[in-house]
């Protein structure tokens, strides 16, 4: 016999042998079940990372109002305040920017008034007001 004869004695009349399809089946349902419960995992820890960073906000701002006494929305409304006033937008309100606003302000205020309420501010004594010193003139002003 020739090689190709014994090739084809090795198959059935069928054809080739069949692929046992249940153990193939069994190990894809193990995986779809491995998968779905990775998933609830995850969406369960996403779940939990979404409230804490909820609580983490919500402390976040609480803790900003202590230490500002003011809420963040009156924080962001008082630095538009500075930067309008901040001609030069060198982060610094010098006397001559100061003034004309407490002129604005008050129109009968006087030059040695002015010159009294500026050096109060600046409370390092560096002749600036920065940011931080504003801010607490303003809770000084508000009583906070």
């Amino acid at each position: 016999m020739s090689d190709e004869a014994n090739d084809n004695e090795d198959e059935s009349p069928l054809g080739p042998p069949p692929v046992k399809t249940s153990s193939l089946m069994d190990e894809i349902m193990k995986m779809k079940s491995l998968s779905e419960s990775t998933m609830k995992d995850i969406e369960g820890k996403s779940a939990e990372i979404k409230n804490k960073e909820k609580k983490v906000r919500r402390k976040s701002r609480e803790l900003e109002e202590m230490m500002y006494g003011m809420e963040m929305s009156d924080v962001n409304r008082l630095k538009e305040i500075f930067d309008e006033l901040d001609v030069t937008k060198d982060g610094f309100i010098d006397r001559s920017e100061l003034f004309p606003a407490l002129q604005k302000a008050k129109s009968n205020i006087t030059a040695e008034e002015a010159e009294q309420i500026f050096k109060s501010l600046d409370t390092n004594g560096n002749d600036l007001l920065d940011f931080k010193e504003f801010q607490k003139a303003y809770l000084k002003i508000n009583d906070r």
